[in-house]
């Protein structure tokens, strides 16, 4: 999913939702809860694109309680200073496994992201 510089906490919960295909609860801790219990029993990733959205917004500690739900990969797609901003959550940054650069998908990359999205 892309996030939005215009997101809330809410707005993003509704937009994972949305691309999950799964008719939102009617709270934030609800709709959390949805999310991690379909990222647990699916055993696909969490995919953000723009994180630096989510950074600005401090609504990075709900991705962390998303993890800490499911257990489930999360990757985070963003600007080369993302891992710099997100020292001030020292709680989710120490949760980081690799920090790897982006780099330009080939054939076998796009194959296999075809394999995880619907």
């Amino acid at each position: 999913m892309q996030a939005n510089s215009t997101w809330t906490r809410k707005a993003f919960l509704l937009n994972v939702l949305k691309e999950m295909g799964i008719t939102p609860a009617k709270t934030n801790y609800g709709m959390a809860d949805q999310i991690a219990e379909q990222l647990a029993l699916s055993g696909k990733p969490l995919i953000i694109d723009e994180m630096d959205y989510l950074v600005k917004k401090g609504i990075v500690e709900v991705v962390r309680d998303l993890y800490e739900g499911s257990n489930a990969t999360v990757l985070m797609v963003g600007e080369e200073h993302l891992p710099s901003k997100l020292n001030a959550w020292e709680r989710f940054h120490n949760r980081v496994l690799e920090w790897v650069p982006a780099q330009p998908c080939d054939l076998g990359d796009a194959r296999a992201l075809a394999n995880l999205c619907p």
